[in-house]
């Protein structure tokens, strides 16, 4: 009896001493206890050539689309023919220390010429949005035990909360592999099931229709080309919804799901800019998508992208036992970051180095554009600052 005792107490104290972490091995996460209310609040997931910005609202949900192929505007000659001579006479100017007299210059001769009719540069703008409306079976308006997250190691985002007595968790990612945005939807500590109900509906604030096809709902649309009589991008996104139970109808309006166990969102996207037959590619990475299990899609994405991302680490500070409950990365990522005016912690300079480099890992892959000033991640039609590509958005 009492070598039974001992051994499970050492078996005890071997899993204790199993399941302690150090402090680098959690602080790679962002998390909130509410959802966001603005756009900043947002967790951004991509993988280079698409995007999304869930806000976790529990009764409303609205996760930003992106596409990094959605330009306006035109190609356009801007070529000024005489700049080349100024420049001896601007580089003089600024040797002399006159450097008021070279602006000036610079100005009036050293700037490309726009086009006197069309031909405008465009920006760079959203895909679109996917509005969520949940409807719940016990439902006083209140919910508890809310948490959101992006863990940086996995290009990985979730929602958690209790609401009705009953524990829903959605998690998002954006595979590289498939080039498709995937959100999950659960309730892994129910029963009986058959609590997950909502609509999710696709829109533009502009230039864009949808309908249903089938069991999937369609956006399309053209941007502006700033060039009358002349298209501007073509663009298509598909919705799919693959739900565990329950019931779902699909019509222009949306596609609503009632009383399912579990549901997988399937969103693919093209245009016409990447490729000719854009319409046709949204439609095979769709299908592609839909054939493979979601436990191998987060599998197979969780490898690729953690081939980038653990090339290089940092952490900087002491690194001791991360179960210290006074220790700042216990703490939401937005109360840290208020605290970290005052209070010393270096790990969060270590936080915000992972976060950058996984920002710059999800919103460019070899064979994709650049990020600009919005990443891959505008929220709008018509992006601050017009989103343009510069070297303040590569050192963000």
């Amino acid at each position: 009896m009492i070598l039974a005792l001992l051994a499970a107490s050492t078996c005890a104290s071997l899993h204790a001493q199993s399941s302690k972490k150090r402090i680098s091995e959690v602080n790679n996460t962002l998390w909130y206890n509410s959802p966001a209310v603005q756009w900043e609040e947002t967790l951004p997931l991509g993988n280079g050539r698409l995007g999304m910005m869930p806000d976790g609202g529990v009764e409303q949900e609205r996760i930003v689309l992106n596409n990094i192929h959605m330009w306006s505007g035109s190609e356009a000659d801007y070529r000024n023919p005489e700049a080349a001579s100024y420049l001896p006479a601007i580089q003089q100017l600024l040797f002399q220390g006159k450097n008021k007299e070279a602006q000036e210059m610079m100005y009036q001769h050293f700037v490309p010429v726009k086009p006197e009719k069309g031909g405008t540069y465009g920006s760079y703008q959203m895909l679109g949005n996917l509005d969520i409306t949940y409807r719940y079976p016990a439902d006083d308006g209140s919910y508890k035990a809310y948490k959101r997250y992006l863990d940086l190691e996995q290009a990985f985002s979730a929602t958690h909360f209790t609401k009705g007595g009953v524990n829903f968790i959605r998690g998002y990612f954006v595979p590289r592999s498939k080039d498709v945005m995937v959100m999950r939807i659960i309730t892994p500590l129910e029963t009986d099931g058959h609590a997950i109900s909502f609509t999710a509906k696709l829109s533009r604030p502009e230039r864009a229709t949808v309908r249903a096809v089938g069991d999937t709902l369609i956006m399309e649309g053209t941007l502006d080309s700033g060039k009358e009589g002349v298209d501007g991008v073509r663009f298509t996104a598909k919705l799919f919804v693959d739900a565990t139970g329950g019931k779902v109808s699909v019509s222009d309006h949306g596609i609503s799901v009632e009383g399912a166990n579990a549901t997988t969102l399937f969103i693919s996207s093209a245009t016409s800019l990447e490729r000719s037959d854009y319409n046709e590619y949204a439609g095979k990475k769709l299908m592609e998508a839909i054939g493979v299990s979601y436990g191998d899609i987060k599998k197979e994405h969780i490898a690729e992208y953690q081939k980038l991302f653990k090339r290089a680490s940092l952490f900087i500070g002491k690194d001791g036992d991360a179960n210290d409950s006074e220790g700042p990365w216990n703490l939401p990522t937005d109360e840290r970051i208020r605290r970290f005016v005052q209070n010393d912690d270096p790990s969060m300079a270590s936080l915000y180095y992972n976060y950058g480099r996984y920002l710059l890992i999800s919103s460019t892959r070899p064979g994709s554009l650049p990020p600009n000033l919005q990443g891959l991640w505008p929220m709008s039609a018509a992006p601050r600052g017009t989103a343009t590509t510069t070297l303040t958005s590569m050192c963000r």
